[in-house]
């Protein structure tokens, strides 16, 4: 029944889901609001022009477009976008040859993501401030978005200790795609998650290096992602070659992924695609819909595709891993256990505790740039027994209503408190 369940859901995969797109509320961007700052990013890691786009230019956007294929197309007018603005610098690539079109447009890219590594180190800069970094999942709106982002901050500052312990919030809003269940979303997010992350790391870089252009170590720093985020940051701070297909095999006229190919491993000379480096950085995933070889892949463990891959999962210095785990999940566990199953995109990073204490937990000893990894059982044991499955959602029942739970989760996470007074801590042999 299960393999039937499966083979009926890969067959619907196929179906039409659409771009989540950030025109009108890029506007936002290099804007403190109510403690936060927020950055826009499309389905292949492009930070979105934060003004200079007319409301009317983005209403008949046709899918399956990033902001290099709407802008670059001839029948994109930009005689109407205003002059001396970041939309405008993008609209320059219109009056170049087309194979020279993309190299314009990344280089735009760059000096965009320094804007915004900027504006953020300035809103920091001689204060007592700690970043953290939020990200949400696949099939997410932008209200849904900033609806998991408000639960996020909310279990931040209820939870960090001591209380006068100050934040500034970073959004990070990202195209995850979004339809019904069986629209192609899921898959197609894990496609460009990846990318955003790889592309990422130019903001972190930037932002990395003004602290050291003063002479200062870069600051501690601290994510936290729902769901897919989790992939979108395991690019970020490593390779994760192995976690899908497209990442290992591009096609030849994928500039995206071969970008992603090139410069995966992040070496010093990789340039603003380096790993980025900071004194430590944190990182919570609650239900992370991703598989472990995102983070961890064991030499002893290779197939005869991997053994010619060196320099996989997690790259950076300094980094705690904490985990949500739930083999109760909706979502992660396709409700028949099919987490590790690559066609439907395998999510046993925070499903299968098997898999996490082969995989993951093991990082706690045989890689010395991970200072810990942990993970926090959040199978609603309280659940009526006709009940198999948990919600995949954050609230709404979802995980932050697990109260004990949600405490040893931020105990870790924010105050480097690992007690687990109600048993909550994945025990692996």
């Amino acid at each position: 029944m299960s393999k039937v369940y499966a083979l009926f859901l890969v067959i619907t995969l196929t179906g039409c889901a659409s771009n989540v797109y950030y025109f009108n509320e890029a506007q936002k961007q290099e804007n403190l609001e109510n403690g936060s700052v927020s950055i826009f990013i499309d389905a292949f890691g492009s930070v979105y022009p934060k003004n200079g786009l007319p409301p009317e230019l983005t209403t008949n956007i046709p899918r399956e477009s990033g902001i290099y294929d709407l802008m670059s197309m001839c029948d994109f007018d930009c005689s109407a976008v205003v002059e001396n603005t970041e939309a405008f610098e993008i609209c320059q690539m219109q009056h170049l040859p087309e194979k020279e079109r993309y190299q314009f447009m990344r280089s735009v890219q760059l000096k965009l993501w320094n804007s915004r590594a900027k504006y953020l180190y300035e809103q920091i800069k001689g204060t007592k401030k700690e970043v953290v970094f939020l990200l949400h999942g696949y099939n997410s709106s932008y209200k849904d978005s900033t609806d998991s982002f408000k639960l996020m901050k909310e279990e931040v500052r209820q939870h960090a200790m001591p209380r006068e312990r100050q934040f500034l919030f970073v959004n990070l809003y990202w195209d995850g795609f979004e339809g019904n269940p069986f629209s192609g979303a899921w898959s197609r997010a894990q496609a460009s998650g990846p990318l955003v992350g790889f592309r990422l790391r130019q903001f972190f870089n930037a932002f990395s290096d003004m602290y050291k252009a003063e002479g200062k170590a870069p600051p501690n720093v601290t994510f936290l992602t729902h769901s897919s985020g989790a992939f979108v940051v395991g690019s970020l701070i490593g390779n994760p070659f192995f976690a899908l297909p497209l990442l290992q095999n591009p096609k030849e006229s994928d500039s995206e992924y071969n970008a992603f190919k090139k410069h995966r491993h992040g070496y010093e000379s990789s340039g603003e695609y380096r790993i980025p480096e900071f004194s430590s950085m944190r990182i919570g995933m609650i239900a992370a819909a991703t598989p472990t070889t995102t983070f961890n892949v064991l030499e002893n463990k290779k197939d005869n595709s991997c053994k010619k891959e060196v320099d996989s999962g997690v790259l950076a210095k300094n980094v705690t891993l904490i985990f949500s785990m739930n083999g109760r999940d909706f979502a992660l566990t396709k409700m028949f256990n099919l987490q590790n199953l690559s066609g439907l995109g395998a999510t046993g990073s925070g499903s299968d505790k098997d898999r996490y204490c082969t995989y993951l937990n093991v990082m706690n000893e045989s890689r010395d740039n991970v200072s810990k990894v942990h993970a926090i059982h959040f199978e609603n044991t309280y659940a009526p027994w006709y009940r198999l499955t948990d919600k995949h959602s954050l609230g709404n029942s979802g995980y932050f209503d697990r109260t004990e739970q949600t405490n040893t989760f931020f105990n870790a996470l924010l105050n480097n408190d690992y007690s687990d007074p109600n048993k909550h801590y994945v025990s692996c042999p």
